[in-house]
């Protein structure tokens, strides 16, 4: 019994840190994804549309870790069986498999759009950098690439929390400029993220607790085979349940501080007579926030997008290749790599966030019922089993 109650603390936090790096990519920390699912819809609703996901996104991890420590699943997509039976596992997993291609080449787009907008050189510079980077790590094998993302999530949320820290206590920044995030969205120049509009439906359904769920459903579909395969490293169910809440918690930590950076900020995510909003929306907020911290800010930017690509690629060659690093496998990984700075360095990195991650967060929503449906199925079997004992 006292194995099946172990909590280790330090692994919470290197488990959560790790889930936080994968999910903080180059649309969190660019504030894409902030801007267009919570900070649209202005004060108090962005924050109230954070919590509801901060709930749900706890709740998916938990399961999903607990899935991972108690299966011994021969590769991580098999998670997608587990929860949805062999025809529905077989769809999430093709859908997972396109999705998260379309998004790690979007990753190579933010950074070079990052390293672009900060210093105005070539956009391919960026892609060429982090790309490389994350190819070598990803060849270390799991261990490796959990260990990395593990601390550079840790890293990059206590530079989040310096960054919102400085927008609470700087006179540069005000709550009223939400009114102009809200304005913008009004005139079309911001947009937000309208999962019904990208289904054919009216887009008046759309609302702030829906968002919110929304966005959870976006962190969870491209994240269950690695959040299955972190679960391997927590050693008790309870340190399951408690890695997901720490997962949250630390996920959205960021999620609030970005809110506020945006919000507090928000005359300068426009330039003057544009049409849209710049393609880095946190790194304007914080270049008018405080012009000399930019350079600061561009290194949580870019680690953000490392992580996330170093992610990506581990996913991307797991799903073909499985955990264990081979020749084969390190030459798939170099060549995504170069795929990815050679296609991803040209799209349009807004839009693609704006026209994927809605549908996304529509298949991570139908991918949490059945989460939902089989912990429920579980938790009735347990419970008939123990009456059952009980009576005997």
């Amino acid at each position: 019994m006292e194995t099946n109650n172990k909590i280790n603390i330090k692994n919470l936090f290197v488990v959560a840190g790790a889930y936080t790096s994968y999910t903080i990519g180059a649309g969190f920390a660019s504030g894409n994804e902030v801007l267009q699912f919570f900070g649209s819809w202005g004060i108090p609703y962005a924050f109230l549309a954070a919590i509801f996901g901060l709930i749900f996104n706890a709740y998916f991890c938990a399961s999903a870790y607990r899935a991972g420590q108690g299966n011994d699943f021969a590769k991580s997509r098999d998670v997608y069986t587990y929860y949805g039976g062999k025809v529905i596992g077989w769809i999430f997993d093709i859908f997972v498999v396109i999705f998260v291609l379309l998004i790690f080449l979007t990753m190579f787009a933010g950074a070079g759009s990052t390293i672009s907008q900060a210093t105005g050189v070539n956009q391919y510079v960026g892609s060429i950098l982090i790309g490389v980077i994350s190819a070598l790590v990803v060849f270390g094998g799991l261990k490796v690439v959990e260990n990395v993302l593990g601390y550079a999530g840790i890293v990059i949320i206590i530079l989040i929390v310096i960054f919102g820290i400085i927008t609470l206590v700087s006179p540069n920044a005000d709550p009223s400029q939400a009114d102009t995030v809200t304005g913008l969205v009004a005139d079309g120049k911001i947009w937000q993220a309208d999962m019904f509009g990208m289904l054919g439906l009216p887009s008046s359904l759309n609302s702030w607790w829906i968002e919110g769920l929304c966005y959870a459903g976006v962190c969870l579909v491209v994240c269950v085979p690695f959040i299955v395969s972190l679960g391997k490293s927590t050693k008790s169910p309870g340190e399951a349940v408690f890695a997901g809440i720490f997962s949250g918690i630390f996920f959205y930590i960021g999620a609030f501080l970005v809110i506020i950076v945006l919000l507090f900020n928000g005359n300068g995510l426009v330039e003057a007579g544009a049409d849209e909003m710049k393609p880095i929306p946190t790194l304007a907020a914080v270049t008018q926030l405080a012009p000399a911290l930019t350079w600061l800010f561009v290194i949580v930017l870019i680690a953000g997008i490392f992580t996330t690509i170093t992610g990506y690629l581990w996913l991307l060659t797991d799903r073909v290749f499985g955990s264990t690093p081979t020749t084969k496998s390190r030459i798939f990984t170099a060549v995504l790599m170069i795929v990815g700075v050679a296609v991803g360095g040209i799209l349009p990195f807004s839009q693609i966030i704006n026209i994927l991650w809605p549908l996304s967060g529509f298949v991570g929503i139908l991918l949490g019922i059945f989460m939902l449906i089989k912990d429920i199925t579980k938790w009735g079997a347990k419970s008939d089993a123990a009456l059952q004992k009980k009576a005997e």
